[in-house]
């Protein structure tokens, strides 16, 4: 199986319904912060244009703040599907020349000249790519001197390593008692089978419908960040946070969010 071409598919095929299956993205928790973040990333861009690069766009989260900002986005996916939805949502931005998109094949480089852009963006895109310095030493390749260079919702040492309150924040839900063990548990007893015991041609999606490089997520920041800076992203800040994965009453994360933290967003600007 090529991996890259069953990524690509299997984010065609989920395209309808992702964003209902990250309720850990699509939460007001996370989108007022996301917003915040992104504004205050914006502010720093010292470049006379607004040409803007959403890597990894998806169905357009990011997509439709930068067009709130201001920005002339290009959304950038390998996923076919993914992008017809995120141009049927901003059917206005399209028709008028503030959005468009590119459909990648997966592969370096990127079909995008050198300082091309005022901003560019990648969120939860990383822990995707095989090779993600690479496609980390591309994005630095295409800011615009002057530019900005903003990594977002990728998992830190923290996470990876299970610091003591990580391990706190996740065993405040016990896997064996959330609703949707229990549910899986009572469909077994109803006899609707086991997704493991169907044949493979046959088994659903994985829950998030993708593939990821690693079990863990992990990638390295220390890497990532050196990589950036030999491109030329200087001035870098770094904030770590704690991850809000509930969708209605995000109540483990107002218990947790002073204590722990497992994400990290990287911004930084282009020098001469």
């Amino acid at each position: 199986m090529d991996p890259l071409a069953e990524n690509i598919r299997r984010h065609d095929e989920v395209a309808a319904r992702y964003d209902d299956l990250h309720s850990e993205i699509f939460n007001r928790t996370e989108q007022r912060r996301l917003t915040r973040a992104l504004a205050e990333a914006w502010a720093r861009i010292r470049v006379d244009h607004r040409h803007t690069l959403d890597f990894g766009a998806g169905t357009g989260n990011l997509t439709e703040k930068l067009l709130g900002l201001g920005g002339e986005v290009c959304a950038a996916d390998v996923s076919s599907e993914m992008l017809r939805r995120l141009e049927a949502k901003h059917a206005e931005a399209v028709a008028a020349g503030r959005l468009r998109t590119a459909c990648l094949d997966g592969r370096f480089p990127l079909p995008f000249p050198d300082g091309s852009f005022a901003f560019v963006a990648a969120y939860s895109v990383l822990h995707h790519v095989p090779d993600y310095l690479r496609a980390v030493d591309e994005l630095a390749r295409v800011v615009a001197v002057g530019g900005v260079l903003y990594v977002d919702h990728e998992l830190n040492e923290e996470h990876w390593r299970s610091g003591f309150w990580v391990r706190v924040h996740r065993g405040l839900t016990l896997p064996g008692y959330t609703l949707g063990r229990l549910w899986a548990r009572a469909a077994r007893l109803w006899g609707r089978r086991d997704p493991a015991l169907l044949p493979p041609g046959e088994r659903p999606l994985t829950e998030e419908g993708d593939i990821h490089i690693h079990a863990d997520d992990h990638i390295e920041w220390t890497r990532v960040q050196q990589t950036a800076e030999a491109r030329g992203i200087a001035d870098i800040r770094t904030e770590d946070y704690l991850l809000c994965r509930e969708p209605v009453v995000p109540w483990r994360h107002w218990l947790c969010r002073g204590l722990a933290t497992d994400v990290r967003r990287l911004v930084g600007v282009k020098g001469p």
